[in-house]
């Protein structure tokens, strides 16, 4: 139990998904990547994060190898005519003059501006903290309650009920991206004995349409290394034999005799091992993976034999964590001194004879854990003159569609997404205050 411990403690760091690391921002001088130094597995997760995923929808394609719009008020509407709803138009609208700042991108020659997460909350919290928002579902119960057969009061009713529809909607689209954290994750697979070159190019849109300085490439150079470091034991069939004289009774029963014994004759012995391990190519699935494993054995002297040898063989690695590696250790190995065996009579007056020594190779099987990884970790900030990969990527990943009224315009009809069709007031010359660029 306490060996299944200790492993699952040495692969926690090491047995998750080695991942790029995009922070994203509205500000493409504040975007930057953090590539891994290589991967546990034969998988690389791309995560993007810090996403305004309130308002845009976001993709990520891969590779390896200003002034907001204000909501329209109503033209020719009669609000004289119903205190109730001139009272619900006027709580609705300013609320919609709070949510326009973070909820309604600019769009500026065909483009539409790119607000960040934090200026879409701000406008957000603007909206949770004024007391209209308080007594919102009151006055939707107040205006639906209005009933006239007056046209005018008909388009009013319907706006209203509308615009409290879209600030309910971006409600729920606070709540769930919060949940989600505001990221967006893709994976793709690369080769364990290869130097990856992993492209990812991100793209954010408004209700489809494209957003100034939203789309960017990023590139990392998963660098897996040839080789990778571990240690452990090797349990070896060189045996550290030690030779004694022994005294043994004599058949006659006149006394005893000195006879060669043999000590530390056991099948296997441990010794210690540091071990390069170089992968094969193409040879790796899933968690697996084959490597050529080599390197220093020190193993006891008791046998007065050299301390030194060395260990060849191949590597199962999991996750490239853990290794386990029959083949074949080379040392000394102390021999049967010449013209003796196990109980041969020692002549009396004659010291114990020196063992045979000599080079040779025994089986032995490893087990060892990855201690250095001789790749190196890539940080860098994003190129604000990226420009998106002119191949296609081999993999495209999205997030859903924002469920906010950012979404629901529909392109080419001259209204920004999120404001109802129809007439309305042109934006004003100068941003709201509060509004970030």
């Amino acid at each position: 139990m306490k060996t299944i411990t200790l492993i699952a403690l040495l692969c926690a760091p090491v047995c998750m998904h080695a991942q790029i690391t995009v922070r994203w921002d509205a500000t493409p001088s504040q975007r930057s990547v953090s590539c891994p130094s290589s991967s546990a597995s034969g998988s690389l997760r791309i995560r993007v994060k810090n996403l305004n995923d309130i308002i845009y929808a976001h993709a990520v394609e891969t590779s390896v190898a200003a002034t907001p719009v204000y909501p329209p008020a109503p033209t020719g509407l009669n609000t004289m005519g119903d205190a109730t709803l001139r009272n619900a138009d006027d709580a609705v609208n300013g609320l919609m003059m709070k949510y326009a700042a973070g909820f309604i991108p600019e769009l500026k020659a065909g483009k539409y501006a790119n607000l960040s997460r934090d200026v879409t909350l701000g406008a957000w919290a603007q909206v949770v903290a004024s007391p209209e928002w308080a007594t919102i579902d009151q006055t939707r119960k107040n205006v639906e309650a209005v009933t006239s057969a007056d046209n005018n009061v008909i388009q009013l009713k319907a706006k209203i009920l509308e615009n409290i529809a879209r600030l309910r909607a971006a409600e729920k689209a606070v709540a769930e991206t919060q949940k989600r954290g505001h990221s967006l994750e893709t994976q793709v697979f690369i080769d364990y004995a290869a130097k990856n070159v992993v492209k990812a190019r991100i793209t954010q849109t408004f209700g489809g349409s494209p957003v100034e300085n939203g789309e960017q490439e990023f590139t990392c150079t998963i660098d897996q290394g040839a080789f990778t470091l571990s240690l452990g034991p090797i349990f070896s069939q060189l045996q550290s034999r030690q030779y004694v004289s022994a005294a043994i009774p004599n058949n006659d029963g006149t006394g005893t005799s000195n006879v060669l014994a043999v000590q530390n004759g056991s099948s296997y012995r441990a010794a210690g091992a540091a071990l390069v391990n170089f992968a094969l190519p193409r040879a790796s699935k899933g968690g697996f993976a084959l490597f050529a494993t080599t390197g220093p054995i020190i193993k006891s002297a008791a046998d007065n034999t050299s301390a030194f040898g060395w260990f060849a063989g191949a590597s199962i690695a999991l996750n490239k964590l853990l290794y386990l590696t029959p083949g074949f250790h080379y040392g000394e190995f102390a021999d049967f001194p010449r013209g003796y065996a196990e109980g041969t009579p020692i002549p009396t007056g004659v010291a114990t004879p020196t063992p045979l020594k000599r080079y040779t190779w025994r089986f032995g099987f490893g087990i060892s854990f990855r201690t250095a990884s001789f790749a190196k970790t890539e940080e860098k900030k994003a190129d604000d003159k990226a420009q998106p990969a002119a191949a296609p990527a081999d993999k495209k990943s999205e997030s859903p569609a924002p469920a906010t009224p950012a979404a629901t315009g529909a392109a080419g009809d001259g209204v920004p997404p999120g404001l109802p069709a129809g007439g309305g007031t042109p934006p004003p010359a100068k941003p709201a205050s509060g509004a970030k660029r």
